[in-house]
């Protein structure tokens, strides 16, 4: 049957998926980042509203991407993805000295 368990079973498959994905362009990335002689710092998931949000629409065009941020700091479509990864020349975090 079609209905809202199939559709909810379906759902959890597609965000699996997209989890993998994101895993596979994390280590992609910071293979890129490392051969260039950069380091990242912490990860983020701005998919909660924290402020880090705010820092992540406010370096993309976000509008380009066909996303928006909410006025409550959440991203519109829901099941939009993203992450940030900063990163910065050198070993260790800046922020610790470590």
């Amino acid at each position: 049957s079609h209905g809202p368990l199939d559709a909810w079973i379906a759902q959890g498959i597609a965000m699996a998926q997209l989890e993998r994905l994101e895993q596979q362009a994390m280590r992609h990335v910071l293979d890129l980042a490392r051969a260039a002689g950069l380091h990242a710092t912490t990860y983020m998931e701005p998919d909660v509203a924290t402020h880090s949000q705010q820092d992540l629409f406010g370096s993309v065009d976000a509008a380009a991407l066909g996303v928006r941020l909410t006025e409550y700091g959440t991203m519109e479509p829901r099941l939009s993805y993203s992450f940030w990864l900063p990163l910065h020349p050198g070993g260790g975090d800046p922020r610790t000295g470590t």
